[in-house]
């Protein structure tokens, strides 16, 4: 009986250990329910890079049909950020001339969003600061930070921690993207690495609007540029025109919303183009030439003898053109002095009506048009010489004795006085014409003008001569060649 239950004992064992048994299909439910949860794990995760492929894929779609305008990258970047992270809210920041720029972010409560906007822009420190060096900074709990800034916007915001990622192009820190969460900690490096993909979306979206101006701003410089001297080569004389189409390019190129040319003369500045100002604006500056001095953006180019740009004329201790500003209204300005072999012919001013600093790219553009200003300004004073002279030589020319016709390097009729005209009863319509020199010859031997029983001998010799005039005689018909 022992052994029988002994045995009975063991065969009882292997039956619990049997997996064919009701028992044993039982036991392994739990590692089932373990799979269960471990593909339920996967599931999230693949959902999660799911999420992420296809906001991804989105912002790229964004930046392509884009290029030149990064704003909706930027919010597409703020919205997607916050969604997949979990966050409360999300910004993008850029960092311009020493300051941070709140570009895009979403949106909690309208108390809590302008208190954002109130902050920005301001100088690069703090926490921005650490992200400008470069590094991802992390608040767990602003509830202990030091500095009160943080710790109000947070409460107005409704978050308890946050996290900034610099932007990063060509080694240096450009902006940042921040995420905020209500429940206090750390964020995961799963969303530290989103958050750096994120950010090298908007890198990419703002090297490529940068590319994208800079060569559209460069074609239409170069249109500017190539349509004034097409203008100077074709209205030399017509100096108004050419100084119109200048002013008008560099406000258009420059971003100014007034633009005055002076020219310096008694020692005064007079204006002779404009573009942008009221009728009120234009009748002061045309009947109130101001003196060169340091109390005007003008004069003050013109003694330094360089581009001079003024933030804001409203607090510059030196600008004393206060009744010109009050009734123009413009705040911030640049000077650009126009120089003729390093002599002072006038100057350029560029304006805004807002306080908007003018960028070296622009003062450097505005040069440019400086040296095609003083171009259009030496083209015609010489050609106003030039028609002096010429009315000058008309008059002696006319006033010869002998009727005189000269030929140019073409050996066509290149001018001829009154005399000639009188004397040979030549018509206007032959004479405007511009016959050639052997076309008159024979028009003139024809109708016997000439003695010469050898004509084309005649001819021959004057042909061969390019330096010599016809000229007639006042004594008679009959002309001959004589040295010019």
């Amino acid at each position: 009986m022992a052994r029988s239950s002994k045995a009975g004992g063991k065969r009882s064992a292997r039956k619990a250990r049997n997996p064919s048994s009701a028992k044993g299909r039982k036991r392994p439910e739990p590692k089932r329910t373990a799979g269960l949860k471990r593909s339920t794990s996967s599931d999230l995760e693949l959902n999660a890079a799911r999420d992420q492929q296809a906001a991804t894929a989105e912002i790229l779609k964004i930046i392509a049909s884009s290029p030149s305008d990064v704003q909706p990258v930027f919010e597409a970047i703020a919205s997607s950020a916050n969604r997949l992270v979990g966050g409360v809210a999300a910004g993008v920041y850029r960092f311009i001339d020493g300051l941070v720029h709140l570009v895009a972010f979403s949106t909690t409560n309208p108390a809590g969003d302008a208190a954002l906007r109130a902050l920005f822009p301001r100088p690069i420190e703090d926490h921005f600061g650490i992200v400008e060096a470069g590094e991802v900074f992390q608040v767990a709990e602003t509830e202990n930070e030091e500095k009160p800034r943080l710790r109000i916007i947070a409460r107005q915001r409704g978050f308890r921690s946050i996290i900034y990622v610099p932007l990063r192009s060509a080694g240096a820190s450009i902006g940042a993207i921040a995420v905020s969460r209500k429940e206090p900690g750390v964020f995961a490096t799963r969303q530290v690495e989103l958050l750096q993909t994120f950010a090298d979306q908007a890198v990419i979206a703002i090297e490529n609007a940068r590319l994208f101006n800079e060569t559209r701003e460069a074609l239409e410089r170069q249109t500017a540029t190539s349509d004034v001297l097409k203008i100077i080569s074709r209205s030399s004389v017509e100096l108004e025109m050419v100084l119109d189409t200048l002013v008008q390019a560099v406000a258009r190129l420059c971003r100014a919303d007034q633009v005055y040319m002076f020219h310096l003369r008694h020692d005064l500045w007079h204006l002779i183009a404009d573009y942008g100002l009221s009728a009120e604006a234009r009748a002061f500056f045309q009947t109130h030439p101001f003196t060169p001095g340091r109390g005007s953006t003008s004069g003050r180019a013109a003694m330094e003898g360089r581009a001079v740009s003024i933030t804001d004329v409203l607090h510059d201790p030196e600008y004393t053109l206060s009744e010109g500003q009050a009734i123009a209204g413009y705040r911030s300005t640049l000077g650009v002095p126009l120089f003729r072999e390093n002599t002072l012919i006038g100057v350029f001013s560029i304006v805004r009506t807002r306080v908007d600093p003018f960028t070296n790219k622009e003062i450097e553009l505005a040069s440019t048009f400086a040296d095609q200003a003083v171009i259009a300004i030496e083209n015609a004073r010489l050609f106003e010489e030039l028609r002096e002279r010429q009315a000058e030589l008309r008059v002696t020319f006319d006033n010869m004795g002998d009727g005189v016709a000269m030929f140019g390097a073409d050996k066509r009729l290149a001018s001829w006085n009154r005399n000639l005209q009188k004397m040979l009863d030549l018509a206007d319509p032959f004479l405007i014409s511009r016959p050639s020199f052997a076309e008159l010859f024979r028009y003139l031997a024809a109708r016997g003008e000439f003695d010469s029983t050898d004509l084309e001998a005649e001819l021959s010799r004057s042909l061969d001569d390019t330096g010599r005039a016809l000229r007639a005689h006042s004594s008679g018909r009959t002309g001959h060649r004589s040295a010019a």
